[in-house]
């Protein structure tokens, strides 16, 4: 920051000056991490103190400007805003006056600083390779410079890989995360940050076959990010038609800024790529990482196309989830008695032991079967819990279903034997990777759904199926069958390997250097549509993690024909990030899921907004704009029906919303049940105004299905007088499926308005 001033100052200044920039960033960005939850009154910051500036946020006539839910913003959303406000202030003015201002008064976002670092040290790894020749002839085991070489290059491209997709550039964020995972090929965590960047790209599947690649003991060439160091240590930028010296740190004008969607030098000239100056980051949608000619990929695809998807059985001998928790209940218990006998036997490693409930893992092969240690006479790799988790959620929230759903349910109760909840590892997992965890709690639930005495399976009302049951034709609930639809299933000539050949191509394949800035995307979803004994047309449901909670079950549309709900979520999504003006991974994620849709595609279901009330309660108080939450919440929802209503234009898409169920009781015990009870207000005000803006939105083909109050049990204790019916309850956080036939009468009566022009249409969905 010094050096782009144009004096520069004497060397003992220097030390003081760079002295106190360290301190005052290391303030920053403690403060940025611990003053992000706004408390139960959500009162402004401003109104409180008397405030005229907050950074990153300008006040306005003397209050301030209105931000969508702020008060739900974490850690990594402030981040991104204040990429985007403190980077992007110079914007509309003239380049020398941008110029002159940044000269004297510059306040750098913490994702370009880490964006510079970044870049920093790619481009000295690049200078210390000028020399070497990087050829097929290297011994990277013995160069030890090589070795470190590749140390650097990892950390710089995780810093930028990181940094990129803080601000929404997933696809630049995707090809640094591929290159840091080829700096060192068994590192697990390079392997598992590429497999989740992918999921975050709009391609989970690219994740579940790098991830099956990699557990399988798949080879990737160190060389490659080497040589793309080295020739980017001069790369003629072709938007300069010059070659970039490395040696112009002074020039201020190479400083990079921009809103996160379009990177920009200071001097306004556009940024090639992401200003790494490596020209093939973002030159693909999602750069596969993974050989695509390997013989290893090869056999996992002829491995999953061989995954037998039609073994549905209605014999009662067969093994269903009820049976498989029974099962699951009786191992914890005869665990508990032998580690009372062995004393020195392992806390965190239960017993593998093969159990008469565990289903048959026939037509599964060795490669598929991830919830088992390789073979020590393969070439396989250690496999740790955490990749496991990541790879059951990659492959049960696959949208193409087929063998990657049937492989995520048969993994389900092995990974339950392997990693029970209450085990040692289960507490280790859940404190250490909270977000990967509850994933796994959730598939888990509806997966195996909950213990049912056998003569009330499929009998009990309200009753979630396990999906489970669903995928191996064990499903009680007489369902009429329709014709096959051709966007369900492919034909036999297109087995599930070619789309993933398919898929993997158009992810490899370059986009136009036109078309560079664009997020458009040439793929498009052939899902397989599981099960087979329901082989329905998809009505796809998008959004955060609550998509989960009814996704492959079947429901029936008021013209009388079923539809799979078929998921595709964006992680972590919130409705506050579904603003058009949003730079955040999970509004890239969104825009990827729709434009991914098939082109039959004419009607969604979408949830978000949960995250935004859950997350909005409790902790430190954040800095607010907001005289209190009621007004918060009413701009958000404004702010995400007026987003969501252009997406319905733009992507042509009638766009059905779900509303925000209620959290399931807790006990005042509980150390939760406070926040909870908050989080209840929050949520009934969030719903209230939803009703409200939806009907005044209803002719622009965005509709909220109303079956909210319908999920409520009393309860005296609820501050709203209400909590989650435990019927509807999978993990205290989502609901199961048990709650569909609300949403079906909602539907239908959203269908009744339709002459009136207030409701959908049905012959869209």
């Amino acid at each position: 920051i010094i050096q782009d001033h144009e004096m520069s100052p004497a060397p003992g200044t220097c030390m003081l000056l760079s002295a106190i920039l360290h301190v005052a960033s290391t303030v920053w960005w403690v403060s940025a991490q611990y003053t992000g939850f706004l408390s139960a009154t959500c009162m402004s910051r401003a109104a409180t103190t008397g405030a005229t500036t907050i950074i990153g946020r300008p006040l306005v006539d003397g209050g301030p400007q209105k931000y969508a839910m702020n008060y739900a913003e974490d850690r990594l959303d402030r981040r991104a805003r204040y990429f985007q406000q403190a980077d992007n202030s110079g914007i509309g003015k003239h380049n020398d006056d941008i110029n002159a201002s940044r000269r004297s008064q510059r306040s750098p976002s913490p994702i370009s600083l880490d964006l510079r670092r970044a870049y920093s040290i790619l481009r000295e790894a690049g200078k210390s390779l000028s020399n070497v020749c990087i050829d097929d002839e290297l011994d990277l085991q013995s160069d030890v410079a090589a070795k470190e070489t590749l140390v650097e290059l990892r950390t710089g491209h995780e810093l930028a890989g990181r940094a990129l997709r803080d601000c929404g550039k997933c696809r630049h964020a995707t090809y640094h995360y591929a290159l840091a995972w080829m700096c060192d090929p068994t590192n697990y965590e390079c392997a598992g940050d590429y497999a989740q960047m992918t999921d975050l790209a709009g391609c989970s599947e690219v994740g579940v076959l790098s991830l099956l690649y990699y557990r399988n003991g798949g080879r990737l060439d160190p060389r490659m990010p080497l040589r793309i160091a080295q020739e980017s240590s001069t790369t003629t930028d072709d938007a300069y038609g010059v070659v970039i010296d490395d040696d112009d740190d002074d020039n201020n004008e190479r400083s990079i800024s921009g809103d996160g969607a379009n990177l920009t030098y200071a001097n306004g000239s556009p940024l090639h790529s992401c200003g790494s100056r490596q020209l093939e980051c973002d030159a693909s949608l999602c750069m596969v990482a993974i050989p695509t000619d390997s013989l290893l990929l090869r056999q996992i695809l002829k491995d999953l196309d061989n995954v037998d998807l039609d073994d549905a059985s209605s014999d009662e001998s067969s093994i269903n989830a009820a049976s498989i928790l029974e099962g699951l209940s009786k191992a914890s218990q005869e665990e508990k008695r032998r580690r009372k006998v062995a004393e020195n036997a392992p806390s965190n490693n239960p017993s593998t032991v093969a159990h008469p409930f565990m289903p048959p893992q026939d037509g599964i092969s060795n490669n598929l079967q991830f919830w088992k240690d390789c073979d020590s006479s393969s070439d396989g790799r250690s496999f740790p819990p955490l990749l496991q988790v990541l790879l059951l959620k990659l492959l049960y929230a696959s949208p193409v279903g087929g063998p990657l759903l049937k492989l995520a349910c048969v993994a389900v109760p092995h990974l339950s034997l392997k990693m029970p909840l209450s085990s040692a590892l289960g507490r280790q997992m859940a404190r250490d990777y909270k977000s990967h965890w509850a994933y796994y709690i959730l598939i888990r639930a509806v997966v195996l759904g909950e213990r049912v005495k056998k003569h009330r399976r499929g009998t009990a009302v309200p009753y979630h199926v396990p999906v489970w049951d669903i995928v191996h034709g064990l499903d009680q609930r007489q369902l009429h069958s329709f014709e096959l639809n051709g966007d369900c299933r492919g034909d036999d000539e297109s087995p599930f390997s070619i789309r993933m050949r398919q898929l993997l191509d158009e992810c490899s394949s370059r986009i136009p250097k036109n078309d560079m800035t664009s997020e458009g995307s040439p793929l498009h979803l052939r899902p397989l549509c599981l099960p087979t004994s329901a082989p329905h047309s998809p009505l796809y449901i998008l959004g955060d993690s609550h998509v989960l909670s009814i996704a492959w079950q079947t429901i029936e549309i008021p013209n009388g024909e079923l539809r799979t709900l078929v998921p595709y979520p964006a992680t972590g999504m919130k409705a506050w990030h579904m603003k058009e003006e949003t730079r955040f991974f999970t509004h890239y994620n969104m825009h990827m899921c729709l434009q991914r849709l098939p082109t039959s595609c004419k009607a969604i279901l979408l949830s978000a907004g949960e995250i935004d009330c859950r997350e909005g309660i409790g902790g430190v108080k954040l800095q607010g704009y907001y005289a209190s939450c009621d007004e918060a919440v009413r701009n958000t929802v404004q702010q995400y029906v007026k987003a969501v209503t252009k997406l319905a234009s733009l992507y042509n898409l009638q766009i059905l919303l779900l509303p925000v169920a209620p959290h399931a009781y807790r006990s005042q015990k509980n150390g939760k049940a406070a926040g909870r009870g908050l989080r209840r207000e929050r949520m009934l005000l969030w719903n209230d105004m939803l009703r409200e803006e939806c009907t005044k939105s209803a002719s622009s083909g965005v509709h909220l299905l109303d079956y909210e109050r319908n999920l409520r049990s009393t309860d005296a204790t609820s501050p709203v007088g209400f909590v989650l019916n435990k019927a509807y309850n999978a993990d205290y956080t989502h609901m199961n499926s048990a709650f569909l036939p609300h949403l079906e009468n909602s539907l239908a009566r959203c269908v009744e308005g339709y002459s009136s022009g207030s409701g959908c249409n049905v012959n869209l969905i």
